[in-house]
């Protein structure tokens, strides 16, 4: 699942990395990302394309290395809170679709990226964008499965109910199943 995998390549990528790091996913439709996983204390939430290096880095999907971050003049303020000194990002493509970003930064007193560390970043996000494309494939396909066989139950309560209370409860259970609804009939 996502859900699973996100917190697994932060947590690769920060140890063959060195630096601390953070997943964003995007929303190419509405130019924004939200971070989705984190190995920072705290969490930034959002931000537009354009802002900070996981912005940039989405608005143009090239990879991008900053190493005097606080002196950058698209540096986020939030990133710059978390004591980030040397940032890069690169994206999580699928063919020409954005997925997300992943932004590693280092603190302070750490040592600048490089090439080698730009390079390792960018081969490990094209395997990374891999798994997760394939893991929203998967969690796409058990959606629309769900969605098959609630269809086929209420098919078959309709079909074969003899009374039409009966049908009627069997139809609504279906129809909660099927949009996740917790409400129940009284």
């Amino acid at each position: 699942s996502v859900e699973r995998l996100l917190p697994l390549i932060v947590d690769h990528a920060r140890r063959a990395i060195g630096a601390e790091g953070s997943i964003y996913v995007a929303d190419p439709d509405r130019q924004w990302l939200q971070e989705a996983c984190t190995s920072w204390p705290e969490s930034q939430g959002g931000r537009p394309f354009g802002i900070g290096v996981a912005g940039v880095c989405a608005e143009t999907r090239r990879g991008l290395v900053v190493n005097d971050y606080p002196k950058w003049s698209k540096a986020n303020p939030a990133s710059l809170a978390r004591g980030a000194r040397h940032v890069m990002a690169e994206p999580f493509l699928s063919r020409t679709r954005l997925l997300g970003v992943i932004a590693m930064a280092r603190r302070d007193a750490a040592a600048r990226f490089d090439e080698r560390d730009q390079a390792v970043l960018r081969r490990f996000a094209v395997h990374a964008a891999l798994a997760l494309n394939n893991a929203i494939v998967y969690s796409e396909a058990n959606q629309r499965r769900s969605g098959a066989e609630a269809l086929a139950r209420m098919a078959r309560a309709l079909s074969e109910a003899p009374e039409l209370a009966t049908a009627g409860a069997q139809v609504v259970g279906s129809v909660r199943e099927l949009f996740g609804l917790r409400w129940t009939l009284r």
